[in-house]
């Protein structure tokens, strides 16, 4: 029988699907430079970002300063970019209603059910007035604690917040190093896939019937 009591989702990727590609484009004209490099800089220091250590107006202006030395690009005017991440996720997301709803049944059935994220300011917001956190008891977002995943300490508190010992509880991510990191916690993971293929997964765990 399966030790597991918690599930913890992802939120981007398995219960929202926003384009976020058009944040590099857009991002790119503003700064003068070309996608690729715009990319390069923003996934250098978007950790920082993610766990709340640089506000959106820093990190833009440090990604366009780092495109201008490198001769690629130039640093934003004013607070031209200050709501680029935010417009973005505003105007592409969209909920899985059919992973809510999963998501709610398997509250009803007495598991806990919750959110461990890497996410930005700029974003919660957004995905609160969207419903995407609803159903999670505890919503555990990086840009709120300080750490990502992932980050061993990021697991650890999550289970704590969850009242639950790592054993028992169960990632879905669809980044295959955030599971990997949490089966390095002491968790379980699914990668996740699909709908369909997150079914197959548990069902093979005995989460599920059927």
């Amino acid at each position: 029988m399966s030790s597991v009591k918690g599930f913890f989702f992802d939120i981007g990727g398995v219960i929202v699907h926003a384009d976020m590609d058009r944040w590099m484009l857009i991002g790119a004209g503003l700064l003068q430079s070309s996608p690729t490099a715009v990319r390069r800089e923003v996934l250098a220091l978007v950790p920082d970002l993610e766990r709340g250590k640089i506000d959106t107006q820093r990190f833009w202006k440090q990604v366009g300063e780092n495109l201008w030395r490198a001769g690629q690009g130039r640093p934003p005017e004013g607070d031209e970019c200050r709501w680029l991440w935010r417009d973005t996720m505003r105007a592409t997301a969209k909920l899985d209603e059919d992973m809510l709803t999963f998501c709610w049944n398997l509250s009803k059935r007495g598991y806990t059910v919750a959110a461990l994220s890497n996410t930005i300011i700029d974003h919660v917001k957004v995905l609160h007035d969207l419903g995407a956190y609803q159903p999670f008891r505890p919503c555990v977002l990086s840009c709120q604690v300080g750490l990502r995943k992932p980050e061993k300490e990021i697991y650890k508190l999550a289970a704590q917040l969850a009242k639950l010992r790592p054993k028992q509880c169960l990632l879905v991510d669809d980044r295959e190093d955030n599971c990997e990191g949490a089966r390095s916690a002491g968790w379980q993971a699914v990668h996740f896939a699909s709908p369909t293929q997150l079914l197959v997964d548990l069902r093979k765990l005995g989460l599920l019937k059927g």
